[in-house]
């Protein structure tokens, strides 16, 4: 890409599949200097992790699970400390896990290989996009993701594409997305206390409401000398106001490219002609 943008644009390709989509960190994306950092600091940072305190102060462990044994703890603080050197973040020692969740404004997760399973070790998720860290928590790959439809491909290959990480020095970056009526990074199902479940939940949308896409930049990297895969994922909002006539028309075509299945789980299945009307009278707008 040439040409730079204030938000990732995964849906360019004008299609939706549930794809790994990998390509190596550093290629560009058209946010500039961001693409090339394991960790992206911007200005919203400070917001994000001020949401994070929220959810520590509201019950951590509805956040943060981990069942890393002694070795494993130490080789991964070492390894996520010296990223954070190596990107300029300056913090000091942590010694735990829990302490680092505060430092980035990116969720991130641990899973362990064992016995030709991928096992969810490590869950840092204060930023869930309507699922529980604690359900998936201590899962493998295949019980952890399987709400999620057409995951056929990746399913197949996770084991392999998950060793291929322990091996190669060179995180990978894919991208998910999908649309939300509300730029709250918390979606936990259970909302906290005095909070109304109807208010928490979010995916109303309406004719003259804001509509924002949700996008997920997602880091896989092997921590040295562990059987750990390190994923994290760093949250965007980008409101439908901000976007052009091409963003517009190609999340257009993404929609009418899902499936039912693809519908219901990204809960548009029963406002898909909403959206759609929404996006027509947008880039009729702009045209």
């Amino acid at each position: 890409m040439n040409e730079n943008y204030s938000y990732y644009r995964p849906w360019l390709s004008r299609r939706f599949r549930m794809e790994a989509g990998l390509s190596v960190l550093g290629k560009d994306w058209g946010m500039g200097s961001l693409d090339q950092k394991f960790f992206q600091f911007d200005e919203t940072s400070g917001d994000y992790l001020a949401q994070k305190e929220l959810g520590r102060d509201e019950d951590v462990f509805k956040y943060f699970l981990s069942n890393l044994r002694e070795a494993e703890s130490e080789a991964f603080l070492y390894w996520f400390q010296k990223r954070l050197l190596a990107e300029g973040v300056l913090v000091g020692t942590a010694q735990t896990p829990l302490e680092l969740s505060f430092c980035i404004p990116e969720d991130f997760a641990l899973v362990r290989l064992c016995d030709n399973q991928a096992i969810l070790a490590l869950a840092s998720i204060f930023f869930p996009n309507h699922w529980s860290p604690s359900e998936k928590f201590g899962k493998n790959f295949l019980e952890v993701h399987a709400p999620i439809p057409n995951m056929d491909k990746i399913n197949a290959s996770h084991i392999a594409l998950l060793k291929a990480s322990l091996k190669q020095d060179q995180p990978k970056v894919r991208f998910a997305w999908g649309i939300a009526t509300d730029s709250r990074l918390n979606h936990h199902p259970i909302p906290p206390l005095g909070i109304s479940q109807d208010v928490w939940h979010g995916r109303s949308p309406t004719m003259d409401g804001p509509l924002y896409t949700r996008v997920e930049r997602q880091v896989l990297a092997g921590i040295p000398h562990t059987d750990l895969v390190y994923f994290s994922i760093r949250t965007y909002f980008t409101d439908f106001s901000e976007m052009n006539h091409e963003d517009l028309d190609c999340i257009r075509a993404c929609i009418l490219d899902m499936d039912e299945a693809i519908l219901n789980y990204k809960g548009l299945f029963h406002c898909k002609d909403l959206i759609l009307n929404r996006l027509e009278r947008a880039i009729v707008a702009l045209s």
